[in-house]
């Protein structure tokens, strides 16, 4: 196999045919929409906790009042958002969008494989209880955090 950076990695055709499919190639999709509709104070504390940023994730509240939208808990242009993207047995991927930084892709493992959909979102729990507890500063980090982000850029017109 050769290495070609975060971008993958070339196999052999036997090592294809003979790979096992993602346990969660059929519920992924499910997941993503799950956690990006239900916990996204979440995915903006796994960017703060368990990503080496030099910049913070904030969970931007966004409302509507007489057709004006409201920008609530920091001024637009310092806000940063974060979503998740895709998730497989071995973790999962956020896009981070940071106005004076640009845009980042990372990878977050999971403490150890997954094999179903139940699993993945029992690592999930767990690492937001713990994330929960390192940013309230009862519990200090035993994890290194992710330093590798993927810079996003977008080419061509708009």
């Amino acid at each position: 196999m050769e290495d070609l950076n975060e971008d993958g990695v070339w196999v052999t055709s036997s090592d294809y045919k003979n790979a096992n499919p993602d346990p969660l190639r059929n519920s992924a999709e499910e997941i993503v929409n799950e956690i990006n509709t239900n916990n996204r104070e979440d995915v903006h504390r796994f960017c703060n906790v368990y990503v080496d940023l030099d910049f913070q994730v904030s969970c931007l509240q966004i409302s509507s009042v007489f057709g004006f939208f409201l920008l609530s808990h920091m001024h637009a242009a310092n806000v940063s958002e974060a979503k998740m993207i895709w998730v497989d047995c071995l973790g999962f991927d956020l896009r981070i969008y940071s106005p004076q930084k640009g845009v980042f892709d990372v990878r977050i493992p999971f403490p150890r494989e997954v094999t179903d959909e139940k699993g993945a979102k029992s690592s999930f729990n767990g690492m937001s209880q713990l994330a929960w507890e390192v940013e309230k500063n009862f519990h200090a980090p035993d994890f290194e955090k992710v330093k590798q982000l993927k810079k996003i850029v977008y080419s061509g017109g708009r």
